[in-house]
This record gives C-alpha cells, structure tokens and sequence, in this order.
C-alpha cells in the first residue's frame, strides 16, 4: 500500500484496557479497532462478541474518544443479510455507521452511509482498488461504461441507463442477450400491447 509513516501504530490485542493503556502516551490523530466484535473488558462477564462485550467496549472508547478528542473508528462484522452483526446497541452508541459494499470478482467498493447523526446519509462512495489502495473514482460512470466503436455489431442488446443512488446519478451498462428458441411460444408477464 506504500506507507511510508512512522506516525503509525499497530497493536495486536483484545483487550480494551489494555489497548487505552497503549494509546493514552502516542497521542494519536485516530484510533481503528478491528473488530468491536472481538474485543473484551474483563470487568463485564462472557465473552467477546456477546451484547454486554459490545456495548460496554463501544461505551469505554467513547468515553475515550470524548476525553481525549481523539476519533475512533470501529470496524465490524457483518452477516450473509448485510446486517451489523452482534446487539444492535451498537448502531445506537456510535455517531457514524458506514458499509463498504463490492463484490470479490470486481475492483470497486461502494461506501453507503446507513446513519450520520452529523450529516446527510444520501451520501455515496466509490473507490477502487490499486496497487496505492483504496483510490476514489472521480467519474463512476465511466467505470461502468465499456468503450465501444459507435459502428460495432456489438452495440446490439446493449443500452445505457442513468439510475439515482443517494443524490448520485451514474449512467451504467445493461446488456441482454437473447437468442432463438425451439420451444414453444413463451408466457410473456406485463402490460397489454393494445393499450
């Protein structure tokens, strides 16, 4: 990723207090903690993960992050519905919850605002991934168009669209394929053509 910092700490721990013990004498500009879900403060019984764990961490950095000003980032786990996974009590607590949204065979990721106790949640990121990182796109659109030859056969079955997300609009590729049948006539769903 081409860091070259010596501003940046990495700590290996699970432990709440332990990890506010560390922090207090650097004095950071931000804290990340990944993952909320696997951190524990020994005063509280059960173990990482559960609702007690997760609320009374995520209450013990705020604490922290209002004494000190430093933010906190937390990252979570999501479930196979898109969900926080875990108590919900930790949307509640937290200012911002972020998704970063993509899928495995594509380059871009998607940031979608779900709560911004600050601001709009209308709000849209889109990024891809280099050999630098996480880089924004500027123009989203043109990642979701292919170049064509105006003149190319290839231009049939293909159409462009402009959809809205948030107050975002893209313009993005539809293709369709379709090809002759040997069945028979297929049931068609929709409006009449008479009207």
């Amino acid at each position: 990723m081409s860091i070259k910092s010596k501003d940046l700490y990495l700590y290996s721990s699970t432990d709440i207090e332990d990890i506010l013990d560390k922090i207090q004498p650097l004095s950071p500009k931000a804290l990340v903690v990944d993952s909320i879900q696997t951190v524990y403060l020994s005063a509280f019984a059960g173990s990482a993960g559960n609702q007690v764990q997760v609320k009374e961490c995520t209450s013990a950095l705020l604490s922290f992050a209002k004494m000190t000003n430093i933010p906190v980032f937390l990252i979570g786990h999501v479930t196979k519905t898109g969900d926080i996974a875990g108590p919900r009590v930790l949307e509640h607590i937290v200012d911002v919850v972020l998704y970063m949204e993509g899928e495995r065979c594509l380059s871009h990721r998607l940031l979608r605002s779900a709560k911004n106790r600050f601001g709009s949640t209308d709000e849209l990121g889109v990024f891809e991934m280099s050999e630098h990182g996480l880089q924004a796109v500027l123009n989203p659109s043109e990642m979701f168009l292919t170049e064509h030859d105006s003149d190319s056969e290839i231009l049939a079955g293909l159409a462009v669209a402009v959809v809205l997300d948030g107050s975002r609009t893209f313009a993005i590729e539809v293709q369709a394929l379709s090809v002759p049948g040997s069945l028979g006539q297929g049931k068609v769903v929709g409006t009449k053509s008479k009207r």
